[in-house]
């Protein structure tokens, strides 16, 4: 009931809060907004996703923004607008938002722009299309060719694409003039229409418009600020920052300005509607952080001032607690404290709940106490975060016995649980009962697919090709070309000399980008029409053929070799399994049932993982090692650096701590007497897993039962040691992990001559890391640190020469002085470098220097920032490892890779910083791998012999070449491509009004080049229908060309030619299939078909229409090809 004196409640423990308040808002008015407020922004997106939890899927979350405090999971400021955005409305609106007190006290733009600058958009209404474009425009989406990020537009014809940055996918309008014919929900991936929709509300992606007002009211407030006596580089950043925002009508940091461009504004406090409730928990916590925080705004204004960087004052952006708190009492509030408030209120009420002890992994300990509460009469209700867990959890009670009709599974995310005894109720999540919650506490964004490993070597313009009968040459670009009169669509190749080839854009499936190495002068073009390609390819064919009866020979001794075939999964398993704190990815649950299944199987196991930097390889290699641990094996986990080795023992015994798994390491940090009874107890059989590093290769180490062996990331290890394990795989199940490919791994895999699983989809809330090469600059190694320092994360500097290392931490402690530095080498005594290594990861230090020590596996969540110094004296495989020791958690990562002010980089170098700075989205490892080879070629990795082949004809045709060699070797059909050649008297090609984006149009291509079929050809033109809009006539030819010639190949025809009345095929007489009784056949029915020498067939069509031409064309073709061999195209695609 409405009440201006505050409710007190006291006793509510970890969720309860949120079952109180989802309680409250079912008894709320519909209209009657509620605002949670917590005195951190890291409990109120506890609240929030407890909220979720308990049945508020509406609820909405208003952060702090710019993120001062580092304490979202995520300071990218999409995210963080988008919550406000939709936080703000829906208070608006009447809908319960959470928030925290310093978001509460922030000076915000007026709260009527939102809802003033929202679009409203529903099928069968008139908007001015033109004008709609405009109004995105003014309201700050950014227009783009193709839509794939939050905030971006795009137009085509009559097609409207937008990306709202508060819904999880885009949306495509489809205009009928003015009128919205339809509008569709798409996959930004894909770009394909996934389901229907009647309404969309378009909120802004800004809280604000930027008005010429504005910006001025900004440019005046600032100079007042800075009227005394500013630095002449304050004056220079003022200078700055008003030619952007005057130039480009906005600022980057724009957030950081509201109060300059918005004097007018009030804090989100003064801003509520009338009528708001208000949910405050614990009040003197907020007024003892609120002060705290004005002291660390002022220390970040003073600081901000003496590096000449522009802030607003304090008091300009925020307000203090006793006008934040003088706004929240004239509206109803609950007040919420552990025990009770100070000062007097309206009605107290107590709640008995009690909090839940956690396990700490203990599930004996849950399992009695789920027994225990049962029978008392309690309802138990256990969280899981995922349905695959809830499924886990189900099983392991139920192996128990204890799946009672009061035991309850759902599936959400709590911070913490409680028990009430009034309402004979226990609420549990699962990450209490298996030990420390690991999940994010930010927004949840949908599981992305990863992208297929073929499809990511992009052709742009300039780039060197490989075509397969005329060789190497360079791609130029699309050209419109006239053929027959008609228009026609060609890909220009150039040769060597002036020599020039255009290649219908049906074709494009004859070229490929070329990968391999390249001499300083780059890579050497071929002649057309010369013999000299003809003799590299056979040259390398003969080379492949001898490899490939090698690597066959190989499969073939491992296929029939006797191996162990482990049982299947024990109840442990499901409880171990049931342990992991996180929600498996898509393709790490297949990663597992392959190597499960690989385990079940009677011989010896080679798979390679392959999966990016912090994918969950880890997590693959450790189930399997626990399988074979019980059923009685025991696994060796060889790891390249003692670091990695100490990280992996201490995850292991974690991982391990409730059951009986006896773990051991093996290194040089391992002790004589450890050591001693390591390798006793692997000889007895009372060690069960292992983890080392190239020591478990030594021959005085035996095991009793070896039955896995793990191997992380084999790059590393010495030709002794590779040689050593190649025997060893052998005999046991081996598992390899890695995260970029060696080329020799890759196209092993990519043949099928070795087991592969491919890990691509990254983990949920993973963000890709923000990187720049710059030269090295002391300003910038403080910014990055003080601003890992400033949210309380940790950093590595990485200095790869032990000579000078010590120099290096002595200057960053002046640098950034209130850091505690740390320095980490390979040289150091062992016992140093362990206690250096394990007090970093307790953060008992702020920044690691070190060398490249780190490279390899270590995981520590809490570092997400690198500096990596003289980044262009290191390797890219190196580089790319480096970087994914950071962004290991749920909040923005940032990499600088410095190269020298007054040194001249090598072309080789600068190439390598390119690539590393270009590939910053997940899951990029194998285009990183492959720019590898581009850069430095596959060096000594496939042997000097192969390296030099690869170079000759590229890497992707030798791969061709090498997968066909080992299929005719297995008896298998190898099928060659034939360049056939179509001239019909049509127009085939995509206008540029049609589709106007390059890159989008060689997508296209490479479709029709590939598909297959009618069904094919019409799943194409739906998709083109989807993303453009109706096909104009060229495009349509286009499809139905590359439909023809896709038949015409496999039939081993090698021209089709329409002039005037005759249709013309030409067969190719040494690869053709067609049935000469067929052309006998066609011939008998048909009288104006003859054949005519040499090999070719010949139809009178007479006078026919354009658009027939297609029709007598596919039906000659059906008749021709063997049962089965086409099928008939639709009338209405023909």
């Amino acid at each position: 009931e409405p009440s201006r004196e505050p409710i007190d409640v006291t006793g509510l423990h970890g969720s309860a809060h949120a079952c109180l308040l989802a309680t409250l808002r079912q008894a709320l008015p519909e209209e009657t907004a509620a605002l949670c407020v917590l005195p951190s922004q890291t409990e109120a997106r506890k609240l929030h996703h407890d909220l979720v939890t308990f049945g508020l899927g509406a609820a909405g979350f208003y952060p702090l923004l710019p993120d001062i405090l580092g304490e979202g999971a995520t300071d990218t400021r999409k995210i963080l607008r988008a919550e406000r955005i939709e936080a703000s409305d829906m208070l608006q609106r009447g809908g319960t938002v959470v928030t925290s007190i310093h978001a509460l006290a922030q000076i915000i733009p007026p709260v009527e722009s939102v809802r003033e600058n929202t679009v409203h958009l529903s099928v069968g209404e008139t908007h001015d299309f033109t004008q709609t474009v405009a109004v995105l425009t003014r309201v700050g989406y950014r227009r783009v060719d193709t839509v794939e990020l939050k905030g971006e537009f795009a137009v085509r014809g009559g097609i409207m694409d937008v990306f709202p940055l508060t819904h999880e996918r885009p949306v495509r309008f489809e205009f009928f003039g003015d009128e919205i014919e339809s509008i569709r929900r798409f996959d930004e991936t894909t770009q394909r229409s996934t389901a229907d929709l009647k309404t969309v509300t378009l909120l802004p992606p800004r809280e604000f418009v930027l008005t010429e007002e504005a910006r001025t009211n900004w440019l005046v407030r600032t100079n007042e600020q800075y009227a005394e006596n500013p630095s002449h580089k304050l004056r220079a950043a003022i200078e700055s920052l008003t030619e952007e925002l005057f130039e480009t009508g906005t600022l980057s940091d724009v957030e950081e300005h509201y109060p300059y461009l918005f004097p007018d504004g009030k804090p989100l406090a003064a801003s509520l509607p009338e009528g708001t409730l208000i949910y405050a928990n614990e009040p003197r916590w907020m007024e003892r952080e609120l002060t705290r925080f004005f002291e660390k705004l002022t220390v970040l204004a003073e600081d901000a001032r003496s590096e000449g960087r522009v802030s607003v004052a304090p008091e300009a952006a925020f307000v203090d607690y006793e006008t934040t708190l003088a706004a929240m009492r004239r509206l109803p509030m609950i007040r919420a404290a552990m025990s009770g408030v100070e000062d007097g209120g309206g009605e107290r009420i107590a709640f008995g709940t009690q909090p839940i002890v956690e396990q700490k992994g203990n599930l004996q300990r849950f399992l009695a106490g789920v027994e225990t509460w049962t029978a008392e009469g309690y309802s138990v209700t256990v969280v899981s975060e995922s349905s695959s867990a809830s499924d886990q959890m189900k099983e392991v009670l139920q192996d128990h016995e204890l799946m009672a009709p009061n035991v309850a599974l759902h599936t959400g995310w709590l911070s913490e649980g409680f028990e009430s005894e009034a309402l004979r109720q226990v609420v549990i999540p699962q990450d209490a009962v298996f030990g420390t919650q690991h999940r994010s506490t930010q927004r949840q964004s949908r599981m992305r697919d990863g992208r297929p490993l073929l499809s990511l070597v992009d052709m742009q313009e300039g780039d060197y090709v490989v075509h397969v009968t005329h060789g190497i040459g360079k791609y130029v670009g699309i050209r419109r070309m006239e053929m027959g009169g008609e228009q026609h669509d060609f890909l220009t190749i150039q040769y060597s000399g002036a020599d020039t080839l255009h290649i219908p854009t049906y074709n494009i499936n004859l070229i490929e980008k070329y990968i391999g190495p390249r001499g300083e002068k780059g890579v050497a073009l071929d002649r057309l029409g010369g013999v000299s390609w003809g003799k590299v390819k056979s040259r390398v064919k003969k080379s492949v053929e001898d490899l490939a009866e090698e690597l066959l020979k190989l499969y073939a001794e491992r296929d029939a070799a006797p191996g162990r075939a482990f049982a299947p999964d024990t109840t442990w398993q499901k409880e171990f399994e049931a342990a992991f704190p996180f929600d498996e990815t898509p393709d790490q649950l297949t990663a597992i049932d392959d190597v499960k299944e690989d385990l079940e199987r009677a011989r010896p196991m080679d798979r390679l993982i392959c999966g990016d930097v912090g994918y969950g390889k880890t997590e693959v290699a450790m189930r399997a090692v626990f399988k074979v641990v019980m059923d009685g094996g025991q696994a060796a986990i060889l790891v390249p650096t003692t670091v990695l080795a100490q990280q992996h023992f201490h995850t292991l015994r974690d991982r391990f701590r409730e059951f009986p798994v006896q773990t051991r390491m093996l290194s040089r940090l391992t002790t004589p007497e450890d050591s001693k009874l390591a390798l006793e107890g692997l000889e007895k059989g009372t060690v069960d897993v292992v983890v080392g590093t190239h020591r478990l290769l030594s021959k005085d180490i035996e095991f009793r039962s070896l039955g896995l062996l793990v191997i992380d990331e084999e790059h590393r290890f010495g030709v002794k040691q590779k040689e050593r394990l190649r025997q060893l795989k052998k005999q046991v199940d081996t598992v390899t992990l890695t995260a970029t490919p060696i080329p020799r791994t890759l196209h092993m895999a990519m043949t099928g001559v070795r087991d592969l699983t491919v890990i691509t989809t990254p983990p949920e809330n993973r963000l890709p890391i923000d990187t720049q090469v710059m030269a090295y600059s002391p300003d910038m190694v403080r910014e990055a640190i003080q601003r890992e320092l400033s949210r309380d994360g940790q950093v590595f500097f990485v200095h790869n020469r032990v000579q000078g290392i010590e120099s290096i931490a002595q200057n960053i402690r002046g640098i950034v002085p209130q850091a505690r530095v740390a320095v980490a080498h390979g040289q150091m005594a062992e016992r140093a470098l362990e206690d250096v290594m394990l007090r970093f990861i307790r953060h008992e230090y702020d920044v690691l220097v070190c060398t490249t020590i780190i490279e390899s596996g270590l995981d520590i969540p809490n570092v997400n920032t690198i500096l990596v110094n003289r980044a262009d004296a290191l390797g890219l495989a190196q580089l790319y490892q480096l970087r994914g020791r950071v962004g290991r958690s749920d909040r923005r990562a940032y990499g600088y890779l410095f190269y020298p002010e007054d040194r001249v980089m090598t072309e080789e170098s600068q190439k390598r910083l390119r690539v590393i700075e270009e590939f910053t989205e997940l899951g990029s490892g194998f285009k990183i791998a492959l720019h590898d080879m581009e850069i430095r070629g596959a060096g000594n990795l496939l042997g000097p012999e192969q390296h030099g082949h690869i170079a000759a004809v590229g890497y992707d045709l030798y791969c061709k070449l090498l997968e066909n060699a080992i299929a005719e070797r297995k008896g298998e059909p190898v099928l060659e491509e034939i360049d056939t050649k179509i001239t019909l008297p049509v127009s085939a090609f995509l206008p540029d009004e049609y589709v106007a984006d390059g890159a989008a149009k060689m997508a296209l291509y490479k479709k029709m080049a590939a598909m297959d079929g009618s069904e094919g050809r019409a799943e194409l033109e739906a998709e083109m229908r989807d993303r453009y809009g109706a096909l104009p006539k060229s495009a349509r030819a286009l499809l139905d060309i590359a439909l023809v010639k896709s038949r015409a190949s496999r039939m081993g025809i090698v021209a089709i030619t329409v002039n005037k009345d005759r249709l013309r095929v030409d067969f190719d007489e040494q690869r053709t299939d067609v049935d000469p009784e067929r052309i006998l056949a066609l011939m008998q029915q048909r009288p104006q078909v003859r054949m005519a020498p040499p090999a070719s067939l010949i139809c009178s069509m007479g006078s026919i229409a354009t658009h027939d031409v297609f029709a007598v064309t596919f039906d000659i073709l059906e008749a021709l090809a063997p049962e089965g061999g086409v099928e008939v195209v639709a009338d209405d695609a023909a």
